[in-house]
């Protein structure tokens, strides 16, 4: 019988998964074609949902409190520890980066008509509420990311709802603009960005390890079923007119109140979000280098402000390239590490679940990441 500990271990991954690269998909759908977006929604809702399962077994495999540096070090020594660095290290900064930019937007359409202020007052805002979070460390921030959680889908249902009686079904098209083809892939890959949670889960879910392959398998199906209505309601609602950021551009069709309502949803997703990452970041200093608590804190927190002051803004470029590139390297990492642990006998101990894969489906999906990889940086 599924207790506490196995739905707060399916809040938890379902809470970081859904962030901020929920409100990108609907403009990627604008862009690219519904059609589209959809069959890469589906894809890669099946390859995450796999490559989630083989972390959760590798995890298992292995002996004392690692994140993915760590096993990387483990499984595939120097080279796998240097790659996953720049991947983890690069994907966080760019993870917390986007989720400061669309968080002090959301709070700017909150607050700014009672208020005032500027965007960048908000971002700054969110920053300091967020850092004293993640000082507190992750014993509360599991119970708020709990709550938040339930929050998050009760306004993304009354958003959804209200939004489906303004859907006007000329804006669907089963057109494909084939010059935006690709711009899914990223987008997609980034808004299912939870795999650094899953030693998480592990830890929650002690005792009851046999539940933590239903754990993540609902945790990362629960959002992609929330993605596939968000894209139709709001694709269905603002047309060709789609913002990059969905709720910012909605006002003109849904109003003020309705708007405020989807700013609260997308602050939910952020704050949600950029708590677990930036906890997660800070313990990777702490764990895999070894470093304090305050420069632990200081490189994981402060850095994203650094970068945002600096005038890195553009958000869907941010969440495109991220996706493909850093999604795409921690994937193949992953893969990798499961091979040598399972097939190469080299983990600790026999794992609560084991993962059954053909070789030529592990080569396909590297050969995918690896192509979305080269892709990108081509074509930036």
């Amino acid at each position: 019988m599924p207790g506490k500990n196995f739905f707060s271990a399916i809040a938890m991954l379902a809470g970081t998964i859904v962030g901020a690269g929920i409100f990108a998909l609907p403009y990627t759908a604008a862009k690219s074609g519904l059609v589209a977006t959809i069959f890469y929604l589906i894809f890669l809702t099946a390859v995450v949902v796999l490559i989630h399962l083989l972390y959760g077994e590798v995890v298992f495999r292995t002996n004392g409190q690692h994140r993915l540096v760590g096993y990387a070090n483990i499984y595939l020594g120097k080279w796998g520890k240097r790659l996953s660095t720049i991947s983890v290290m690069a994907g966080s900064y760019a993870a917390l980066l986007v989720y400061l930019i669309l968080g002090g937007k959301f709070l700017f359409i909150i607050f700014s008509n009672a208020f005032g202020g500027t965007e960048f007052v908000y971002t700054f805002v969110l920053f300091l509420v967020s850092a004293i979070f993640i000082a507190l460390g992750f014993g509360m921030v599991s119970r708020l990311e709990l709550a938040l959680s339930v929050v998050l889908l009760l306004a993304i249902f009354i958003f959804l709802f209200k939004g489906s009686f303004l859907i006007d079904p000329s804006n669907f098209s089963l057109m494909v603009n084939w010059q935006e083809i690709f711009l899914p892939y990223g987008v997609i890959l980034f808004a299912f960005g939870g795999v650094s949670i899953i030693p998480e889960m592990v830890k929650i879910l002690k005792g009851e390890e046999l539940k933590l392959k239903r754990a993540i398998i609902c945790g990362t199906l629960i959002p992609a079923v929330i993605y596939f209505f968000f894209i139709i309601v709001v694709l269905g609602v603002s047309g060709a007119q789609t913002s990059e950021a969905a709720i910012v551009g909605l006002e003109p069709f849904l109003g003020r109140g309705v708007t405020i309502l989807g700013a609260v949803i997308g602050f939910l997703a952020i704050i949600t979000s950029y708590i677990a990452y930036g906890v997660n970041f800070k313990r990777t200093f702490q764990y895999d280098y070894n470093l304090s608590r305050f420069a632990s804190f200081f490189l994981a927190v402060c850095a994203p402000f650094v970068l945002f002051s600096a005038g890195l803004d553009n958000f869907i470029r941010i969440i495109s390239f991220t996706g493909a590139v850093m999604s795409g390297i921690d994937g193949i990492l992953i893969i990798l590490m499961y091979r040598v642990a399972d097939r190469g006998g080299k983990g600790d101990r026999k794992p609560e679940y084991d993962i059954i894969t053909s070789k030529w489906l592990e080569y396909l999906l590297i050969a995918i990441f690896i192509a979305g990889i080269v892709y990108t940086i081509l074509n930036p």
